[in-house]
């Protein structure tokens, strides 16, 4: 058996195991800074979690460049998910060039608020 098959067996064992724990298990791992070792954590909220609850805590993880960039690369794609956009990749919200990233970061943030409040405001919403 190649490394590649242990290495996706693993990952898979990984994300069965974030499935079967609640989101807030998993935000509360993420809080901790307990993101895994084969970036399941991510996936597993993006699919079975909403950008209102989830939204702003991976927010939080990819202003810290201090984390590594994989883990980042792995939340912004799990962050782009829940906000049902095509306007990011993962690549545009982790590269380490400080001032393009801190933009990009901002309007990231405008449109997640703005994203919030349009649907907060819907009829029978939260």
């Amino acid at each position: 058996m190649s490394s590649s098959n242990t290495w996706e067996e693993d990952a898979r064992a990984e994300r069965a195991a974030y499935d079967a724990r609640s989101i807030e298990d998993l935000l509360e791992e993420i809080r901790r800074k307990n993101f895994g070792r084969y970036y399941t954590i991510w996936y597993s909220v993006a699919a079975r979690s909403s950008l209102f609850d989830a939204g702003w805590q991976l927010f939080e993880v990819l202003e810290h460049q201090s984390y590594d960039q994989m883990y980042r690369y792995h939340c912004a794609a799990a962050l782009i998910q829940l906000m049902q956009t095509n306007r990011w990749h993962p690549d545009d919200l982790t590269h380490n060039d400080d001032h393009q990233l801190r933009v990009r970061l901002r309007e990231l943030r405008q449109e997640m608020t703005q994203k919030m409040d349009t649907i907060a405001n819907l009829p029978g919403t939260l």
